[in-house]
């Protein structure tokens, strides 16, 4: 009687090997397949007649139709924002955006241009306090209480009640900045347990635009991370664009004359509308005055481009010191 031959140790490698893998690919097989009845069943939800409340089921979701109304008095007109929505300091926005009105955010209305095309809100902390929104782009309660103004007449905006003005806290020692980044100028500092009026935020909202203490004419830009906020639900978020595109924006020296922005303005080549854009100053953005036009509506900036050695900005748009000197460039 012959011996049963035993099997190489190399075959029994193998077989172990195949039987594991062929266990792994079950497993694999099953876990698949309920995969895909459950996606099945999950869409089947959402189906006409599945029985499942599609309403229930978005509710879930965060909405900005979903947001909290406003407590505005009942015979108060006041819109909504649609979408992001840009503020202009004039209807038909001819000039540049001053800041924007961020998607579900609310504001009081005081006018609208004839054809209600274009409503006037209050905005505090512009210089004329209110702004100018596209109808198409917000949604108004009360429009028949709205009443039909030019721009220029538009002078119901009230400043906000002092208790409801957004304030920053510096819980230590913050540099203020020209500009919402850390790539931008010291112009201060906002000491530990100093407070500040808050006239806005930065669109990616981790910078608070902020009025100086010790000269509320001149803003600048803190880092939220050193700041407490109070009442900054009414602090309008600040429509912002890179710095000078087309050349470099020379800080000003301590005591020359200089000037900031007071929102994003266009540098241009020369003193007028008709000119080239050559750059843009962002809103806090400060530069040094060399000059300014005869009809004292442009101020020149030391401002190094293709076009020269300096731009022109609207004078308008920014707020000048040690400026009474200058002489008139042609």
């Amino acid at each position: 009687m012959k011996p049963r031959s035993q099997i190489p140790l190399v075959t029994k490698i193998y077989l172990a090997i195949l039987v594991y893998l062929s266990v792994v690919l079950i497993i694999l097989f099953i876990l698949r397949s309920r995969d895909v009845s459950m996606n099945w069943k999950g869409i089947q939800n959402f189906l006409p007649g599945s029985g499942t409340d599609v309403s229930a089921e978005v509710s879930n979701t965060p909405q900005v139709s979903q947001a909290t109304e406003p407590s505005y008095p009942p015979d108060v007109p006041w819109l909504r924002a649609t979408t992001n929505t840009p503020i202009y300091d004039a209807p038909g926005g001819v000039t540049q955006p001053a800041a924007m009105l961020v998607s579900g955010e609310t504001a009081p209305v005081v006018g609208a241009t004839p054809d209600r095309q274009w409503w006037a809100i209050s905005v505090p902390y512009f210089a004329s306090g209110q702004g100018w929104v596209q109808a198409g782009q917000v949604t108004v309660q009360n429009p028949d209480k709205v009443p039909v103004v030019g721009a220029q007449n538009v002078t119901g905006a009230a400043p906000l009640p002092t208790e409801q003005i957004p304030v920053a806290l510096a819980i230590a020692n913050v540099n203020v900045r020209n500009g919402p980044d850390l790539r931008f100028d010291k112009i201060g500092l906002l000491n530990n347990g100093q407070e500040a009026e808050i006239i806005g935020i930065s669109p990616d909202r981790l910078w608070w635009a902020i009025r100086l203490p010790e000269n509320p004419e001149k803003t600048g830009w803190v880092a939220k991370d050193y700041i407490v906020a109070r009442n900054e639900d009414n602090a309008p978020v600040l429509s912002l664009e890179s710095g000078a595109e087309g050349g470099a924006v020379t800080s000003p020296q301590p005591g020359k004359a200089s000037l900031t922005a007071a929102w994003k303005v266009n540098i241009r080549a020369g003193p007028g509308k008709q000119y080239a854009i050559v750059g843009t100053l962002q809103q806090g953005q400060s530069a040094e005055i060399v000059g300014r036009s005869e009809d004292a509506i442009w101020w020149a900036i030391k401002f190094e481009s293709s076009e020269g050695e300096h731009g022109w900005v609207a004078a308008a748009y920014v707020e000048a010191q040690n400026a009474q000197n200058v002489p008139v460039l042609k």
